[in-house]
């Protein structure tokens, strides 16, 4: 199977936290399990660095590093990667399914679409991002109107890594039966 993960940041990018080790540990693990996996993301590393080379394979993970705009503007987690769209077009075309991570963001807003056209089947990872309790809540609404409704209608499976995420994906109008419960991975 082939599984295409699409996430702001990815390998070796630790200073986002632990969204980027979930996704990298859970890459890993289904390359051990014989399933081919590409991952879209972004070259943001940390607050002064970018992450290179542009592609690459670690551990058998299929890397995509698409470049920001601006690595300043990407560490205030706004992601702008010039050409992602395009880049992604192709691998999203073989791809069996798509994994996205995190809820909001600017990856997904451009996957969405394709996806539809495509007709490939996508699970999403909020990792704790539904509520709008922390910053940018005007932004977060107009988002969630223009893009992430479509997402929750659209997505195949949600993923919950816990009981109050499940409850809060059923608060946005998710079928409790399109949610699954599975807590991130121990290596």
């Amino acid at each position: 199977m082939r599984i295409l993960h699409i996430i702001p940041y990815f390998y070796p990018a630790w200073a986002y936290g632990g969204t980027c080790r979930a996704a990298w540990e859970l890459a890993r693990a289904l390359v051990r399990k014989q399933q081919n996996v590409v991952v879209y993301t972004t070259d943001a590393l940390d607050a002064h660095s970018r992450a290179r080379p542009s592609f690459e394979v670690v551990d058998g993970v299929e890397i995509h590093r698409v470049h920001n705009l601006s690595n300043q503007l990407a560490w205030g987690r706004t992601f702008f990667p010039l050409g992602f769209g395009r880049q992604l077009r192709t691998d999203l075309n073989r791809a069996d399914v798509a994994h996205l991570h995190e809820f909001r963001s600017y990856q997904n807003a451009v996957a969405l679409p394709l996806m539809e056209k495509l007709d490939v089947p996508f699970v999403l990872t909020a990792q704790g991002g539904l509520p709008r309790i922390m910053g940018r809540h005007a932004v977060k609404m107009l988002y969630d109107q223009m893009v992430g409704q479509r997402i929750l209608r659209n997505a195949t499976r949600l993923h919950a890594l816990n009981e109050m995420e499940r409850e809060q994906f059923i608060e946005l109008g998710v079928e409790p039966e399109r949610v699954a419960i599975l807590p991130n991975g121990v290596d």
